[in-house]
């Protein structure tokens, strides 16, 4: 049980997702063993197998620095645009690899290449033809 708290610490920690333990079975015969469900809490989305963060802090420390999306890696034909509160394109990426940290790869001359803090819009497509919409918050 404390091997399960400190990995859900851990995930919590790199990931900024929040996790809830859902289900505990215990079964006991001449050993015991637990087996646990989880699933995120409070505002992510979730699109097939992938969960969209809603958070994240690129402040170079070591956690949240760039924008995840949990099991990405397993829709190879995505992509995704980011855009600031006035609808302007601020990063996009064919596929996305969890490599967005907060600065623009935009050609936009008016904006800044580091993105303010704030709340971005972003519409990710899996590639298969589905599409989800969403907020990203940014705090440096």
């Amino acid at each position: 049980m404390y091997q399960l708290i400190a990995s859900l610490l851990f995930i919590t920690l790199l990931t900024g997702f929040r996790f809830a333990q859902t289900e505990q079975t215990t079964h006991s015969t001449t050993t015991c063993s637990t087996s646990n469900t989880l699933k995120p809490l409070g505002d992510t989305l979730k699109l097939n197998d992938m969960i969209f963060a809603n958070y994240f802090s690129p402040n170079f420390d070591g956690y949240n620095d760039k924008y995840t999306i949990l099991n990405v890696e397993n829709w190879p034909g995505n992509s995704i645009k980011i855009f600031n509160r006035w609808g302007e394109l601020v990063y996009q990426a064919e596929p996305y690899l969890n490599d967005w940290d907060g600065t623009t790869n935009s050609s936009n001359a008016i904006m800044d290449k580091k993105c303010t803090d704030g709340v971005y819009f972003f519409e990710f497509y899996d590639g298969k033809g589905s599409k989800v919409n969403g907020t990203i918050t940014l705090k440096r």
